[in-house]
C-alpha cells in the first residue's frame, strides 16, 4: 500500500544500523590524526536518531562511513546486523550543500533516481514524484530550475528526491544549515512530518540541540575532536509533535537537561 506516493510504514521494509567501536584516523602533513575514537551508537529500525556534535567533531566523516564512502579504521558500521562493505541505494545521504542538478527541473530532479536505476516505468516515476511535489507544497513548481527555488524549496526538492527511491535508511548531514531561522522551522516541521507519515529510518545531523530535541526520538551527543559519543538521551515528547510542543515544560526540561551535557564537556562548543 502506498500514501500518496509514498510507501506507508506498515508496508515497507526498514533498516537499522549502528557503529561499533568504531575509529577513523587520518594522515595530515606527516602527524596522525585521530578524528573519531571509538564510536558506539545505534539508529534503531523506523526511528529519528539525531546526533549532536560540534564543527570538527568527525560528525560528516560518521555519515560517510555509514553511507559507504569510507571505512572505518577500526570496529564495524552495520545496516541489520552486516558489515557496511561500500554505497549502496538503501542508503541515501541529503548533505548540507545543494545535490540537485541545476540543468534539469524540480520533476526531472524528482524522478532522476528511479529512472536511472530503471526501477519503474517513467509514468509510473512521474507519478510518485507529482504525489511527493503536492505533499512538499511545491504544487506549480514542477517546470522550475534550482535557481528558480528559494533555499527552503530546495531543501524539500532535496528531502522528496531521496524520498521518492524508498530508503531503508535516510542519512542527514546538518540539512537545514544556512537556513534564516522561520524557513529552518518551517523546515523542521516538515522533516518531522514526512519523518512520521513514512517512518523512514532517519539520522539528523546537527550542531543546534534545539532543533535535535524537537525532532528526535534518541539523541547522542558527540565531543570535540577526536570524537566519542558523551551521553544519549532518550526523548519521550508525544507524537504527532508539532511546534506547540515547544513552549510545553516536558521540552524545556529536555533541553536543560542537554545544555548541561554540553557545558560539561570543555571542548563542545
Amino acid at each position: 500500500m502506498e500514501t500518496d506516493g509514498i510507501m506507508s510504514g506498515e508496508e515497507k521494509s526498514y533498516s537499522s544500523m549502528s557503529l561499533k567501536d568504531v575509529w577513523k584516523v587520518y594522515q595530515s602533513f606527516g602527524r596522525t590524526v585521530v578524528a573519531l575514537k571509538g564510536i558506539n551508537f545505534e539508529v534503531p529500525k523506523g526511528k529519528l536518531t539525531c546526533l549532536v556534535g560540534p564543527s570538527g567533531s568527525g560528525k560528516t566523516v560518521i555519515i560517510n562511513m555509514m553511507a559507504g564512502y569510507e571505512t572505518p579504521d577500526g570496529g564495524q558500521v552495520l545496516m541489520d546486523g552486516k558489515p557496511v562493505g561500500g554505497p549502496g541505494p538503501e542508503r541515501i545521504v541529503v548533505y548540507q550543500e545543494t545535490a540537485l542538478l541545476p540543468w534539469k527541473t524540480l520533476m526531472e530532479n524528482t524522478t532522476f533516481g528511479p529512472l536511472m536505476q530503471k526501477k519503474i516505468s517513467k509514468k509510473e516515476a512521474i507519478k510518485r514524484a507529482q504525489a511527493l511535489i503536492d505533499k512538499s507544497g511545491l504544487t506549480g513548481f514542477e517546470k522550475k530550475f534550482p535557481y528558480q527555488l528559494s533555499g527552503g524549496m530546495q531543501r524539500r526538492s532535496e528531502l522528496i528526491r531521496a524520498l521518492i527511491n524508498d530508503p531503508k535508511v535516510l542519512l542527514m548531514d546538518e540539512p537545514l544549515r544556512g537556513l534564516d531561522a522561520m524557513t529552518r522551522q518551517i523546515m523542521q516541521d516538515y522533516v518531522i512530518k514526512l519523518y512520521e507519515e513514512t517512518k523512514t529510518t532517519m539520522l539528523f545531523i546537527t550542531s543546534d540541540i534545539d532543533e535535535a530535541i524537537y525532532l528526535a526520538d534518541t539523541v547522542y551527543f558527540l565531543t570535540q575532536s577526536p570524537g566519542f559519543i558523551k551521553d544519549k538521551m532518550e526523548i519521550t515528547l508525544p507524537r504527532p509533535r508539532t511546534s506547540d510542543v515547544l513552549i510545553t515544560k516536558e521540552y524545556n526540561e529536555f533541553l536543560a537537561k542537554a545544555i548541561d551535557i554540553v557545558m560539561a564537556e570543555k571542548e563542545f562548543i
